[in-house]
């Protein structure tokens, strides 16, 4: 009887150590694919730069990433004042909707500012 037992627990031993070794095929495997998923990511990213004429990641706007869109967590968007429940997207108020941050577009605020000193 003591016998059977031991030839179960070794049975046992050796189903454990097979899925062990399946585990860490698996995850090598797992590990490989998200190195190509970040590469395809970085890729991406660097086409979506060039194609809004920017040369290098790091030109790209600190806040947008290059994409010249933000989420505003309110309606209020860039011109601030009082906001609803909602996420809003918007021009980027740092970048201006340019996503480089060397070559900013016009300040909508300080443009918007100067119209109305001109009407008054």
């Amino acid at each position: 009887m003591k016998e059977q037992n031991t030839g179960e627990y070794d049975a046992l031993v050796d189903e454990v150590e097979k899925l062990r070794a399946e585990i860490a095929k698996l995850r090598a495997e797992r590990e490989e694919l998200q190195k190509r998923v970040d590469g395809f990511r970085d890729e991406f990213l660097e086409k979506a730069l060039e194609w809004r004429g920017i040369s290098f990641v790091d030109e790209a706007c600190d806040k947008c990433g290059g994409s010249g869109v933000v989420c505003y967590g309110s309606t209020a968007t860039w011109l601030g004042g009082i906001g609803g429940q909602a996420i809003t997207n918007g021009v980027c108020d740092k970048c201006w909707g340019s996503g480089s941050k060397l070559h900013r577009w016009a300040d909508l605020r300080k443009l918007r500012a100067a119209l109305s000193e001109k009407g008054d």
